[in-house]
């Protein structure tokens, strides 16, 4: 992970839209917050902890532009 807007600018260089390409980076990133909670066997290491929250704000930051900005697709 590099930050949210990389990723996301890096998916999209793969040929996904904008929505694909954020939709992408946040399942990938829950799935690795997720991870990085549910290792009971060893201490959460706090500055892991801190990245993977500084990158979900970004990712929340840049959702909610996007929501504003109309730039998001309606999936139905």
């Amino acid at each position: 992970m590099q930050s949210a807007r990389q990723d996301i600018n890096t998916v999209e260089s793969w040929g996904y839209s904008r929505q694909e390409a954020l939709e992408f980076v946040t399942r990938r990133a829950i799935a690795e917050a997720q991870r990085a909670t549910d290792r009971r066997e060893q201490a959460l290491d706090r500055d892991t902890l801190e990245r993977h929250l500084a990158y979900l704000g970004e990712l929340r930051a840049i959702c909610l532009a996007s929501l504003r900005h109309g730039r998001m697709v309606r999936h139905t």
